[in-house]
């Protein structure tokens, strides 16, 4: 129970940053990834739903890495081509986990859940980084010196 309302905690100051301070590819991966954490809270409940590949949660998480291709190539920014990657690595564990039918529940959710900390960490380092530099928004880099 620690364990997830760490989780819950961290999301949200990771997706609030994101969502006050960065630009329209960081607002939208902010919210997108929010409404997937609740989403998939929604239909997968408990534990138990784990012990098998969980056709709601995979459905739920093809539909935010289509969405995050959709802003990675709208972005003019590294940070949502990286998020869609550790994000497909982690829909791909769906799959392994029905290809592989002894799976072991405990694994499948540690794949699901292992790649968000590296997600947000990237999320966070792509917004401050624009912050930094004085990026307000997509293609308003300033000039270089």
């Amino acid at each position: 129970m620690i364990v997830a309302l760490s989780f819950w905690f961290l999301m949200l100051i990771c997706c609030g940053f994101a969502a006050a301070f960065g630009g329209r590819s960081g607002r939208a991966i902010a919210l997108v990834y929010t409404l997937n954490v609740i989403a998939t809270w929604l239909v997968t409940g408990n534990a138990e739903a784990w012990r098998n590949p969980h056709l709601a949660a995979m459905l739920v998480d093809t539909a935010l890495l289509i969405a995050l291709i959709w802003i990675a190539l709208r972005s003019d920014r590294w940070f949502p081509i990286w998020f869609a990657g550790l994000h497909l690595v982690a829909t791909l564990s769906h799959l392994a986990s029905a290809l592989a039918p002894g799976f072991a529940p405990k694994i499948y959710f540690l794949l699901q859940s292992l790649w968000s900390l590296p997600m947000l960490v990237i999320l966070v380092l792509g917004v401050a980084r624009d912050r930094i530099r004085g990026v307000r928004d997509e293609r308003s880099i300033p000039p270089a010196p």
